[in-house]
């Protein structure tokens, strides 16, 4: 298998994604359809606007700054505690990690997207541990060309603290490697995750509702 060893450090790509997202509550994001939801940002749970704007700037410094879980925790444990009780820091630490994965590997679609007819072949990569769901193990190492159905929905992060990444190659590796290309395979995103980073990135104005639209312009 290719060298899949994904490197969290800040880059452009992932701030612009993350820093693209619009503030909603809960109920606003649920109201949206899934494609719609990778320009948003919301907390499940918490009521308050000015909360969900603490989390959201936090989260970006972990982008912008490369703060640390524990700095973020420390910042925001006391504002959440109310609302979560005990399960406050698992719960931040769920929402750190997938936001700040959600934003490096859009950025890393967007990198594959431009080298695309270099590098056409993408290969799923899964991190084999006893952390790993079952489905996305089974995935690992499976190469689909980049323009596949597959990538539409199953791009990752594919759930809550999914630490799967995607690696490009060419069709010269392809063949030394002998690593052989898929046409189909079981989607295995989890509910909520079924969308690709082009949503976010190149998003369809026209399936904007109205009060949407106000909040963007």
């Amino acid at each position: 298998m290719a060298d899949a060893t994904f490197k969290p450090l800040p880059f452009e790509e992932a701030i612009a994604f993350f820093s693209k997202k619009i503030l909603l509550s809960p109920e606003e994001y649920r109201s949206l359809i899934e494609a719609l939801r990778q320009l948003a940002f919301t907390v499940s749970g918490i009521a308050e606007a000015d909360i969900i704007d603490d989390i959201y700037r936090q989260t970006l410094k972990g982008l912008t700054d490369g703060i640390s879980f524990n700095d973020f925790k420390k910042a925001l444990i006391e504002k959440v505690s109310a609302a979560w009780g005990a399960a406050a820091a698992s719960r931040l630490d769920t929402i750190f990690r997938t936001n700040i994965q959600s934003a490096y590997q859009a950025g890393h679609y967007k990198r594959q997207r431009e080298v695309a007819s270099a590098m056409p072949y993408w290969q799923y990569v899964a991190v084999m541990d006893s952390r790993t769901r079952p489905g996305h193990a089974a995935m690992n190492g499976k190469v689909f060309r980049y323009d596949s159905e597959f990538w539409k929905k199953n791009y990752p992060p594919n759930g809550f603290n999914c630490r799967c990444t995607v690696v490009a190659l060419t069709e010269g590796q392809i063949k030394k490697l002998g690593l052989p290309v898929q046409t189909t395979a079981q989607d295995i995103a989890d509910p909520g995750f079924a969308v690709s980073p082009e949503d976010g990135w190149n998003p369809d104005l026209s399936k904007y509702p109205d009060w949407l639209k106000e909040k963007v312009a």
